[in-house]
């Protein structure tokens, strides 16, 4: 799911974990040196999160909790460059400061036609 709402591919992402996996392993085994050098390539996948408004869409969902909501205020936090502690603490905070964004009718896939 971070993969996802971070705009970095499942397979940029998996690629990624092995690496730092390897890299671990080789900092016990070789020394850090060696380490930085085998992860550097797999770094290099800039952030993209999905717009603003798709991620409130995904953290109105009811079944968006846990690693999935924290994953979407993960990337809400990215976009706006602060934290968000919960799905409230993001609620004040874009009534505040990003009043177009629609907050309060119901996600999209659960509304009635």
């Amino acid at each position: 799911m971070w993969a996802v709402t971070h705009g970095v591919s499942v397979k940029d992402y998996a690629q990624a974990r092995g690496a730092a996996l390897i890299a671990a392993g080789s900092a016990a085994a070789h020394g850090v040196l060696t380490s930085i050098a085998l992860m550097d390539p797999h770094f290099r996948p800039q952030r993209r999160p999905l717009p603003p408004q798709t991620l409130v869409e995904l953290l109105k969902h009811p079944f968006c909790v846990g690693e999935a909501q924290r994953a979407v205020l993960d990337a809400l936090g990215f976009t706006y460059g602060r934290t968000f502690g919960d799905r409230w603490e993001f609620a004040e905070f874009a009534q505040q400061h990003q009043p177009g964004l629609d907050l309060f009718t119901p996600p999209e896939q659960l509304r009635q036609p």
